[in-house]
């Protein structure tokens, strides 16, 4: 076979595999629109946080097959805090942390059609601050984090739809936050822990009336043959 059946061939593949597969992003809102407080932390400064909803529109079956599903989870963290130095130590260093998850308390997300959720450990933050003696800080920081899975093939069924209702994802995660520094009035010992979040998912599938690569490959295949034997008759008949 030469370099130009070759190439020939090869294209068509390559025109199978592309053909062949597409994708569609669908994206939730950002949930809350802003951050939203945790409970208070408890004496161990752990905390459950309000859940989030996170609502993305499903697969349009009349668009063809479905065949795998990945999703990415963006959520951000947020810790409020304030502190009075009124001891004798001028000024006074205090560390302030917050995180959404750890290796004890994870967060969790709970995909469409899944029991038990995805466990994972999120993002800390920490910030050092130098508080002069008799005086107030108040302040915050924000932290970001995203988490990818891929669907289980089992549940991609609970995806498909008609691109319109509406999948749900439910992002619960578990707030920690503490202060450590000088002895002396800390008004908020527990920094307050806000969060939100949003969901990118990515449907990869196959269209409709879309042939499979195996198709194109047996057409490649009979081309081939075809070039093959017009050529030999060429040759035949310049003999």
């Amino acid at each position: 076979m030469n370099k130009t059946k070759l190439s020939f061939i090869l294209a068509v593949a390559a025109a199978a595999s592309s053909a062949s597969a597409a994708t569609v992003l669908e994206s939730s809102a950002l949930v809350p629109a802003g951050f939203i407080p945790a409970n208070q932390p408890g004496a161990n400064g752990n905390t459950t946080t309000t859940p989030a909803s996170l609502l993305v529109d499903s697969f349009d079956s009349s668009l063809g097959s479905l065949n795998s599903v990945t999703y990415t989870l963006s959520y951000y963290s947020y810790g409020a805090y304030s502190v009075a130095n009124d001891t004798a130590s001028n000024p006074g260093l205090y560390t302030f942390t917050w995180q959404l998850g750890d290796l004890l308390n994870k967060n969790t997300l709970n995909e469409p059609g899944v029991n038990p959720d995805q466990l994972f450990a999120g993002v800390l933050q920490s910030d050092s601050v130098a508080v002069a003696n008799n005086s107030v800080v108040v302040a915050g920081n924000t932290n970001h984090k995203t988490e990818t899975f891929n669907a289980a093939a089992q549940t991609v069924a609970a995806f498909l739809g008609d691109g319109i209702t509406q999948v749900t994802f439910v992002f619960t995660p578990n707030a920690t936050s503490g202060i450590n520094g000088p002895q002396g009035t800390i008004q908020n010992a527990k920094p307050d822990v806000f969060y939100a979040a949003k969901i990118d998912v990515t449907y990869d599938y196959t269209p409709t009336g879309v042939p499979e690569a195996s198709t194109y490959a047996a057409g490649a295949v009979v081309l081939a043959g075809a070039g093959m034997i017009l050529r030999r008759r060429m040759v035949a008949a310049k003999a």
